[in-house]
């Protein structure tokens, strides 16, 4: 194999490996770019179900209270029935 050969051989293959570097840097960029948007989308949901779960935690502690208060009426009902029996 002559020079001359042996510096087309590697001139073909730098072409090769030039032209695969640049593939993989266009795939690589175009998953980076779907990655971001999934992040993006991923980011939306979790501050919508932080706040849905702010909903929740107050609507479970009006909840809370509003048994409380009607455990206080039984509460005081019993009592009533307990006097009109004594």
């Amino acid at each position: 194999m002559t020079i001359d050969e042996r510096i087309e051989a590697i001139a073909s293959n730098l072409d090769t490996l030039t032209k695969l570097h640049l593939d993989n840097d266009r795939e690589y960029r175009q998953m980076l770019g779907s990655l971001a948007a999934a992040v993006g989308r991923l980011d939306t949901a979790v501050e919508k179900l932080t706040d849905f779960a702010a909903d929740v935690k107050d609507a479970l502690r009006r909840l809370a209270n509003i048994a409380g208060a009607h455990q206080d009426r039984l509460d005081d009902h019993e009592r009533r029935l307990d006097d009109l029996e004594s």
